[in-house]
């Protein structure tokens, strides 16, 4: 069972007692799994970084099917990125919701609203933040330190990193030891840049014990008795009010932004991503993509065959009857329409392009029966272009993955990724997206489990 936090915080804790170790904390909206009870205490595994431990089995909501699907599926959600933000619940009393918090809001425009549970919530203010990494990492300073904290309340020093970076789409487990593990090794302290995380021990062990933010070479900010800037030397973090070396460097990682885990992870598991559409050339091609809006691929590859060994050409097409090209896909999804629209469309490729696939957006968009998404895959796939096409697939897993941001809809949501990838990677990217979602993250009953995006999903985050 799936259930969503309904508090601003729920304090989980390492064993079934109020006086067991609070090991971190599920913010308002983060999703969780219910693994079981144990008398006054429900067994649970947060969906943010796959921590387990115990909470108040009082503080379990009973969340609809419908809301859960929301939470966990591809409705876009806004994460609070400022320290906390005011809420007025059902018209009446205030509730503080904390940076991280996940809110399935009604709009992107003022006023920010959503329900959850049965409870309308009002936002007083815009519930993101304009501002750098450093200067967000600022409004923390003087938190007192909390083992287990998240929130501007108490926080520690990994569960500090983890928020501040997260609200910069940098995805980092709970713990520092688990971070330390994360993005790429910088060489030295004079390498540093603004962002960089650096990882140290207490005494002379070699296990990392705590994470700090760097603000450069020489100054870090981290939770330690509160969040405070120190110096930052080669050997470690420099107390100058108490004129002693706190904390021993072990290393400096430079954590990466979202997207360049998302390409490094699918560079690695799917090097040669294409289309699964059979095809011999770019009529073919064409004719395919038509023929696979509302429908599987492995249904339109099934009458392909047939359809082009009587159609080879676009000139064979433009001379055949709707009914006759119908008889060879009448099995795929709205068979009519499709019919007319190739019927249409040969003709017309054949009267103002020679019978040849024109290499243009503007001019595959001429054809009856190709809309955006259609002439974006032959770009893609033809031509080799820098183009994204945005189907259902696409369009679900780049909101779950939080590639792309309040978009509502498949325009949006192309601009957005045309944005965040590097052009010559558009094509490959979006079958990474398209096959992604397909086979692993699909729209019911996702693969969570074997996913190995999961750390840094929308979804589940």
């Amino acid at each position: 069972m799936i259930s969503i936090s309904t508090y601003p915080y729920i304090p989980l804790r390492e064993n079934p007692a109020e006086s067991a170790e609070m090991g971190t904390q599920i913010l308002f909206g983060e999703p969780y799994e219910l693994l079981g009870v144990e008398g006054r205490w429900a067994h649970v595994r947060t969906l943010l970084d796959d921590y387990t431990g115990y909470i108040d089995a009082k503080l379990v909501a009973d969340i609809s099917q419908t809301e859960v699907d929301r939470f966990t599926g591809a409705a876009p959600m806004t994460v609070v990125s400022v320290p906390f933000i005011k809420a007025q619940v059902d018209g009446s009393s205030f509730v503080y919701l904390p940076m991280g918090s996940r809110l399935p809001l009604d709009t992107d425009k003022a006023p920010y609203s959503f329900s959850l549970n049965g409870h309308h919530f009002v936002l007083t203010e815009r519930p993101t933040a304009h501002t750098g990494i450093i200067d967000l990492a600022s409004q923390f300073l003087n938190t007192p330190y909390l083992w287990g904290g998240r929130t501007i309340g108490g926080i520690d020093c990994s569960g500090f990193t983890q928020t501040v970076c997260r609200a910069f789409n940098i995805f980092l487990p709970r713990n520092a030891s688990a971070q330390a593990k994360m993005g790429t090794l910088v060489d030295s302290v004079d390498d540093i840049q603004q962002g960089d995380l650096a990882f140290f021990s207490h005494g002379s062990s070699d296990r990392v014990t705590h994470v700090g933010l760097c603000i450069n070479s020489h100054s870090i900010i981290h939770a330690s008795g509160s969040v405070r800037i120190d110096r930052l030397t080669s050997e470690g973090i420099y107390n100058e009010e108490r004129q002693l070396l706190t904390h021993r460097l072990l290393s400096i990682r430079r954590p990466q932004r979202h997207i360049e885990r998302f390409i490094d992870i699918f560079q690695q598991i799917m090097p040669k991503a294409e289309s699964e559409l059979h095809f011999g050339n770019n009529f073919e091609l064409l004719v395919a993509v038509m023929l696979s809006a509302q429908c599987t691929d492995k249904r339109v590859n099934m009458v392909t065959p047939h359809l082009f060994q009587a159609f080879p050409t676009a000139q064979a097409m433009a001379q055949a009857t709707e009914q006759q090209i119908l008889q060879y896909i009448s099995s795929v999804s709205y068979p009519n329409s499709k019919a007319a629209h190739l019927s249409q469309m040969s003709r017309k490729l054949v009267s103002d392009f020679g019978g040849v696939v024109p290499d243009s957006m503007e001019q595959l968009q001429s054809l009856p029966g190709v809309g955006r998404k259609t002439a974006n895959v032959v770009m893609a796939v033809a031509f080799n272009a820098a183009a994204m096409p945005v189907d259902t697939h696409v369009y679900r897993v780049s909101r779950r993955l939080a590639l792309s941001k309040d978009s509502h809809t498949p325009h949006d949501t192309e601009t957005q990724l045309r944005d965040l990838f590097p052009s010559h990677l558009l094509s490959t990217a979006h079958h990474w997206l398209l096959l992604h979602g397909r086979y692993t993250c699909t729209a019911r009953n996702p693969k969570c489990p074997e996913c190995p995006l999961s750390e840094c999903c929308q979804g589940r985050i």
